[in-house]
């Protein structure tokens, strides 16, 4: 008999435990990579929007009815860029809605903090943002009519009261996560 040559310079049991822990992995949030980064941007949308409304509402004393008829703007210029995607692919429709625009975008785009996220995480929740800001910019300056400088005014007045809630939260529960004691 002779030496029979390995093949692999990998041990034979190294591909059972990666799967083994890829397994582990997607038990134990029984979601894949993707759904992850789809919920990170569904959760980042969301609460961009609630804070663009609530800007407009508080801080610049839109009504009820303008806020209700923003958020419809906002869900028609929404089907009508997934549309656009499906039928133009992301990049021409994204170049669509900046030349919509491209008179009354704020320089800045606002995102909401987090703290240790990963690199692709962090990539997909400022496309969502940017991409969030926009359809909200289109929504404001059709029904509203605001100019360049009353939007960087909003997405001022989002960011201080998104940073507002969240210190109000931090002092609700305290530094360490815990209720604190009133």
């Amino acid at each position: 008999m002779g030496c029979r040559s390995r093949r692999n310079t990998s041990p034979s049991y190294y591909g059972r435990n990666v799967a083994r822990h890829a397994e582990r992995r997607y038990l134990k949030e029984q979601k894949t990579k993707q759904e992850r980064l789809n919920d990170l941007r569904v959760a980042v949308s969301s609460i961009c929007g609630h804070y663009f409304i609530q800007a407009i509402r508080q801080r610049f004393g839109a009504s009820e009815e303008q806020a209700n008829k923003v958020a419809a703007t906002v869900d028609t210029v929404s089907l009508w860029f997934k549309e656009m995607t499906e039928i133009n692919g992301k990049d021409l429709a994204m170049a669509t809605l900046k030349g919509m625009i491209e008179d009354v975008q704020p320089e800045n785009f606002w995102v909401p903090e987090v703290k240790d996220k990963n690199l692709e995480e962090l990539n997909a929740m400022k496309d969502s943002a940017e991409l969030t800001a926009r359809i909200y910019c289109r929504a404001m300056q059709s029904v509203l009519g605001y100019d360049k400088e009353t939007m960087e005014k909003v997405f001022k007045a989002a960011k201080q009261l998104y940073r507002e809630s969240i210190a109000k939260k931090s002092e609700e529960t305290g530094e360490n996560g815990e209720k604190a004691e009133v």
